[in-house]
């Protein structure tokens, strides 16, 4: 005879939303969420009858450039300047309650194959707008650089509903401008 082990039954809802699913964790109707949102982190780890472990992540977010003909980012220069403009260590730690870490490559740092060797970003504010002078850019009245009536200016998608990445994209918004861009 062949015994059967587990709950007779699953159920399983689909939630999209993280404050909702954390809502839904501590009025009981949920037994664990997989992802928390730092917004509801504090919460959820004051909350007695609550249980937060918490692990490395496999993942990480990064920054992608159009690198098409005849679009900005595609110079290797600007794509520099940009890295150097923004405070990764801090950005990071601000955007993510202290619990992220920059990444140097495409590898987390979780991840057996991790190089922690790989050189880190480095702010150099100065050593950005050099590059970006190299490269035919002037510094425009407004504090923004130009170049053929083209102002170094760009769109920075993020997805909604990540907090942790859109208060880095903002935090970086703010760093960029200091250079020009």
């Amino acid at each position: 005879a062949v015994e059967k082990i587990g709950p007779p039954q699953a159920f399983i809802p689909i939630i999209k939303d993280g404050a909702a699913a954390s809502a839904a964790l501590q009025k009981g109707d949920i037994n664990w969420q997989q992802e928390v949102t730092s917004d509801a982190l504090a919460a959820l780890q004051a909350d007695p009858n609550l249980q937060i472990a918490e692990y490395a992540d496999f993942g990480y977010y990064f920054i992608a450039f159009n690198l098409r003909e005849g679009k900005i980012f595609n110079d290797l220069n600007l794509r520099k300047a940009f890295s150097m403009c923004i405070d990764h260590e801090a950005t990071v730690a601000a955007a993510t309650d202290g619990r992220g870490q920059p990444v140097q490559a495409n590898t987390p740092p979780a991840s057996w194959a991790y190089n922690p060797n790989v050189p880190k970003y480095t702010l150099d504010v100065d050593g950005a707008k050099a590059l970006v002078e190299s490269s035919g850019w002037t510094l425009g009245g407004d504090g923004i650089y130009a170049k053929d009536g083209v102002r170094l200016s760009t769109d920075l998608y993020v997805r909604a509903g990540r907090a942790q990445r859109v208060s880095f994209a903002q935090l970086a918004k703010d760093q960029l401008a200091k250079c020009g861009i």
